[in-house]
């Protein structure tokens, strides 16, 4: 330094230098603010001599040369003619006849030395995740991630660390490494530059040196980028703008600490009874199974083709899948389509069932066995949208005020309500179909499930799921799950494309699966990876007539709830991410499932009919009183008046007991503290 002049020369920059220690043969990039060194002999030109003595023959020294993306619109990039707009000394860098400058229209660098080629001819084919300047700015082969390779020098001549432009470069690192385990963009990670520059300063216990007059900082680029890296990692919150609100922390406050990678496996397997592989309408028996994991737990969910299984079958099974699994049975759900056709895995001779069961066993545990051979990572996609043309509601009121149902076991009464005796309906319809897509990393469809409300009469869910799995093919697997389809039936009354009844499959089933593979195609992925599983039991007392009439009823499961006064079952709640999924142990009517949904907690919620248990129709107290089948207990309504209120608030009160769980779970401990009031 010159005190005489208070001037620097080029050997006053050299020496400055050499203090902060850089040495020959380094690879340096700075960031500058020429003003701030005092008045420099020579100006610009006099600071990168400086710079280039200073690393030697055998160093390379490099500046940002970055256009801006805001203000004015600007001529399209010139790698010759377009000016940096980040200071006089890059601008003059960039301009020397020996200077290579890198080919991007936001963060090029140029440099001059030994690696200068090398450090900028691949800009153009970088590749990295999505940033806001590209996938090339910050990517694999781009100058920003050769300094960090090489570990180059990083000097901040008279400026902050606000204009640090490696901190992009460790914000795309983190996109890439995290990316993958999210369906939806992770916001860009934004944050503020000075308080990591204080971080980095604390860190490495850095002391200023001057150059000039100018206040100077220099780190080492890996440093730098790994530093942040591990803030990022361990507490984004550190880094947060108190008066800017950057979506990434948002989103780091509904994700930090959380995992979103879920895995799954998913196969079917035939069920073959007494020889035959097909229902009496001529769609596949199967045992179609959907295991799924994350950190928190598994889960196994069962869907089989038939009209249903009573509670001890349901335990003998589960309990099996337990063992192959190694799940808990109280984490494991089984649900029958109801599939009219036969086999009549609920009616037939006891020793008959016990055979049948026996059969569907061995069904299931090979579908287990296939699943877990399948674990993979996956991703859960949903959409949904009303399909009415296909489902009605069967029970009539009458004039009198009673209901008769009009059902496809009744031939003579498939035409009864043109008659004038019926002026209204007695219930509520849902025509929502839910469908969940299953995919793997990325984005390859593995499999579904969809969510349908009817009685099959005749085989819809079969028919759609078969129809799906045809379609895909390559072990694609479809598990159809009915709803609350106590009162509601198919249109088989009604003639469809000129078809009744069971000719009506191939024109309905098609309208069915159209609508499925519609919503296949446009279900959005979110990330949302909770697995949380939730079970009751439930006690349901027998209708009186059933405990009067039917204790000696051929159905052992029927005679046994008739003596016991009362059906011993249990209820259980699945959470998967957005998606609620409720087990009903019986035929619900579809009223109580939509008020169910309305009144969920969550964005999606399926009703799943006959789900570890069958205990018959579950009708409103008012709706029993009107008549009709569903009201008879001679038949099917064998739980009392009331039950299906019960099974009603069982199911809203564990549904809201789900959400307090996933609501826990986002907090953190000081914040439980506080609600909970907890001393500690």
């Amino acid at each position: 330094m010159n005190n005489d002049t208070a001037s620097f020369t080029k050997k006053d920059i050299v020496g400055d230098l050499r203090k902060i220690s850089l040495q020959q043969g380094d690879v340096v990039i700075f960031h500058s603010s020429l003003s701030s060194l005092g008045h420099v002999i020579g100006g610009a030109n006099t600071v990168i001599e400086a710079f280039l003595e200073a690393v030697g023959p055998k160093g390379t020294v490099a500046v940002p040369t970055i256009i801006h993306t805001s203000g004015l619109p600007r001529a399209p990039f010139d790698i010759h003619q377009s000016a940096s707009e980040v200071g006089a000394i890059t601008e003059a860098l960039r301009k020397r006849p020996d200077a290579l400058r890198s080919f991007h229209p936001t963060h090029s660098v140029a440099a001059v030395g030994a690696r200068a080629q090398e450090l900028i001819e691949g800009h153009q084919n970088a590749t990295s995740s999505w940033t806001p300047w590209g996938s090339q700015a910050f990517g694999k082969g781009s100058p920003w991630d050769l300094l960090y390779q090489w570990n180059a020098r990083y000097l901040f001549l008279g400026v902050t660390f606000q204009v640090c432009t490696l901190f992009h470069y460790a914000q795309t690192r983190y996109l890439e490494k995290h990316q993958r385990d999210y369906a939806e963009p992770i916001p860009f990670p934004y944050f503020s530059h000075d308080k990591m520059g204080e971080l980095l300063k604390k860190q490495f216990h850095l002391q200023p040196g001057n150059i000039g007059e100018a206040q100077s900082w220099l780190l080492n680029a890996r440093d730098i980028v790994d530093q942040t890296l591990t803030i990022l990692e361990d507490d984004p919150f550190l880094l947060a703008e108190e008066n800017q609100q950057f979506p990434f922390m948002t989103w780091a406050k509904q994700n930090c600490k959380q995992s979103h990678t879920l895995r799954g496996g998913m196969a079917s397997t035939p069920i073959v009874i007494d020889g035959k592989r097909y229902t009496d309408e001529g769609t596949n028996l199967k045992a179609r199974v959907l295991i799924i994991e994350n950190d928190e737990g598994k889960f196994v969910l069962i869907s089989l083709t038939l009209i249903g299984l009573n509670a001890q079958s349901n335990a003998y099974l589960r309990e099996l899948a337990s063992r192959q699994t190694g799940i808990p049975v109280d984490r494991i759900m089984i649900t029958c389509t109801h599939v009219h056709g036969k086999p009549a895995t609920l009616t037939s001779a006891e020793n008959h069932i016990k055979a049948m069961v026996e059969t569907i066993s061995e069904s299931i545990i090979e579908a287990l066995k296939n699943a877990q051979a399948n674990m993979a990572p996956i991703r859960l996609a949903i959409a949904s949208r009303n399909v009415g043309e296909l489902t009605r509601i069967r029970r009539a009121r009458m004039n009198d005020g009673k209901v008769y149902t009009i059902r496809r076991s009744v031939p003579s009464t498939w035409h009864s309500e043109q008659k004038l005796e019926y002026i209204n309906v007695d219930g509520e319809l849902d025509t929502e179909l839910i469908v969940i897509r299953i995919d793997d990393q990325l984005g390859k469809p593995l499999g579904c499930l969809f969510h349908f409300t009817t009685h099959p009469l005749p085989d819809l869910h079969g028919f759609a799921a078969d129809w799906i799995e045809n379609i895909f093919g390559n072990g694609f697997v479809c598990l159809p799950l009915n709803g609350a389809f106590g009162d509601v039936d198919t249109i088989f009354d009604k003639p469809f494309n000129g078809k009744f009844a069971q000719d009506q499959l191939q024109f309905t089933g098609r309208v069915l699966s159209g609508a499925i593979l519609e919503l296949l195609g446009r279900a959005e992925t979110k990330d949302s990876a909770a697995i949380k599983v939730l079970s009751s039991p439930l006690c349901l007392p027998v209708d009186s007539l059933v405990i009067e009439k039917r204790q000696n009823d051929s159905l052992s499961w029927i005679r046994a709830a008739a003596c016991n006064k009362y059906f011993s079952t249990e209820m259980t709640t699945v959470q998967l991410g957005p998606l609620a999924l409720v087990g009903i142990p019986g035929e619900l009517a579809c009223s109580f499932g939509l008020s169910i949904k309305r009144n969920s907690p969550f964005l999606h919620t399926c009703p799943i009919g006959l789900t570890n248990d069958e205990v018959g129709y579950l009708m409103s107290k008012a709706s029993r009183e009107l008549g009709g089948y569903e009201a008879d207990p001679s038949y099917w309504a064998l739980a009392a008046s009331g039950s299906a209120e019960k099974v009603y608030q069982t199911a809203i009160d564990l549904l809201y007991k789900l959400e307090m769980q996933m609501d826990l779970h986002r907090l953190d401990t000081n914040t439980i503290t506080d609600q909970l009031g907890v001393v500690t």
